[in-house]
This record gives C-alpha cells, structure tokens and sequence, in this order.
C-alpha cells in the first residue's frame, strides 16, 4: 500500500532558505546602520555636552541649574579623570540604548582641562539635572559640575543646605524626616541606619566629610555637593585637580603683585600666597586649605590694592 507523504519540492525549499537568508542580511544591515548612526549621535551628544554646561559658567558666590534632556534612554560615562598636566583633565562619554535595551560602548568627547564635572562613573536616564557653583579659594578656582539622573532623598538636611538645593528647583530631590520614595538614595545628615550615604560636618556644615561606597570624602564649602552626588574616584580626582588649578592662578596673583608695586601699590599678599601654593601643591588636607585662604582673604580685604574681589 503506498503511503502518501508531504512533499516539497526543491524550488520551494530553495525559496524559503533563499528568503531566509536575504530576511537575515536585510536585519543584519539595518542594525548595523542603526550601530553606526547610534555611535556618530553618541559621538556628537559627547562633544556637545561640554557646550551645553558653557551657559551655566557662574559669577563668584553664584548657583546655577539646568536638566539635560535625551530622547532615549543614555547613558553619561565619568569614568575617565586625570591628573596629567595642569589642571588634569576629563573625558565624558555617551551611550543610548540600541535594540532590546543593549547598550553600546560608550563613545568619548574631547578631553575638557577646564572643566570639574562631578557625578558617579555612570548615570542613566533621559534626564539629567546639571547645577553649578562656584569654588573659592577665597579666589574664584573654577566652577564645580555636579551631574545626576537619580533621585535622592535627603533625610534631616539643615536648612541651610535644603534651602540651597530647593533654590536650585532640581525635579530629582525629597527631603524628609523620616521614610523616603522607593528607589531613591537616602542621604542622613544624622546618625540614621540604612542611609547610602551619611553626611557628617561642622560650623552649619561648611566643612566635614561624605561616607558613602565605604570610602569617607573630606569636603569644604560646595564641594559637599560634589561628594554627596559623586563616586569617590571622580571626587578624589577632581579635588587634585582642583588644587592643581589653585596653585596656578595663585602663581598668577603673585605676578599681579609685583605690577601693583611698581605702580606703587604694596601688598601684603605674597607670603599668604606662597603659604596656599606649597600647601595644595603638597595635596594637603582641605580644611588645611579653607585656613590659608580665610588668612588670604582677611589681607585682601584689608589692602588699599586689593587682587581681588570676594
């Protein structure tokens, strides 16, 4: 008895692996052009970015804020910091998120020598709030970034500190005396358990230290913000480089003295500078350094020529 089977003949078989094959090159192209197009918008979201902070450069004793908005889902990389040089330097990278949310290596803009961009190694989001303050020694050292997609809760903050954040009207910040929204990262500026990280300072917070990731950051002034809001790699780093930066443009008050003398106009300030270079060169302590400057600022405001205004 013959038994009928199903057939296919070979022009249908050669068809379906025919279709096949030109179904996978068709979706292997397109990703690969959506890769390529992904990695040039990366590449240019990276050297724009630089840009974008550039309007938010501030006076002395200024704030400033900004959210940087992306259509997709990014990644911003502030993995790479350096010493190297002047003023050291840092490259900021970029990644979107491409098919089923994979990430591609993230693609770096150009390295920025006058810029402290302070934020964990990696934030993710499509928004990122972006505020700026100015930091003094009591000269103005630069601008200090402080770059951040998550959200925060701030658990007994004094007043002083929220209502400067609260100023800066982030969408990204609770505060509270107790409980905290899910998925926000507590911050104490008590002995609270379960925080992820614990502010501790003195003199209505204007110098002490951060715990957070096991590590302990030794701040003064804005740089509080800095520790809060980084990882301990970044805020390290952009300290040195910070002091680096201070050395230098004390150098430069120091040459602005001998043009005031021979103008005829003495100061006082040459040694009180020559006190601050050998002490950030020397990597000192911060509050070290806030004590120098407070001696510097307390000559300069006492100077008929005064180098410069605080």
């Amino acid at each position: 008895m013959n038994k009928k089977g199903f057939e296919i003949s070979f022009a249908t078989i050669f068809s379906l692996i025919a279709g096949a094959a030109i179904l996978f090159l068709a979706l292997y192209f397109a990703s690969r052009f959506i890769g390529s197009q992904q990695t040039r918008i990366d590449a240019e979201s990276a050297a724009k970015l630089a840009v974008l902070m550039d309007p938010l450069e501030t006076n002395m004793g200024e704030s400033k804020s900004n959210i940087l908005n992306f259509v997709t889902k990014t990644r911003i990389y502030n993995d790479r910091c350096s010493i190297d040089g002047n003023f050291g330097n840092q490259e900021i990278g970029i990644a979107s998120s491409g098919f089923g949310d994979k990430w591609k290596n993230p693609t770096y803009g150009k390295k920025q020598y006058n810029k402290f961009i302070f934020s964990d190694e990696v934030e993710e989001g499509k928004e990122f709030y972006v505020f700026v303050k100015s930091f003094n020694l009591p000269f103005k050292v630069s601008d200090i970034f402080v770059l951040t997609a998550k959200k925060y809760c701030f658990i007994s903050a004094p007043e002083v500190v929220k209502e400067e954040l609260e100023s800066l009207n982030p969408g990204n910040f609770n505060f509270t005396d107790s409980g905290c929204p899910k998925g926000s990262e507590k911050v104490c500026f008590s002995s609270s358990s379960g925080c992820d990280i614990s502010v501790y300072g003195e003199y209505g917070y204007k110098q002490g230290y951060v715990s957070k990731d096991g590590e302990k950051m030794g701040y003064i002034g804005p740089l509080l913000y800095g520790a809060i809001f980084s990882s301990p790699e970044v805020y390290n780093c952009n300290v040195k480089r910070l002091k680096m930066r201070a050395v230098r443009l004390a150098s430069v008050y120091q040459d602005e003295i001998k043009i005031l003398e021979r103008a005829g106009c003495s100061s006082q300030l040459d040694a009180p500078l020559t006190g601050l270079i050998a002490l950030a060169s020397a990597d000192a302590d911060l509050i070290v350094l806030q004590d120098a400057a407070e001696e510097i600022e307390i000559v300069n405001s006492a100077s008929e020529c005064r180098l410069f205004e605080s």
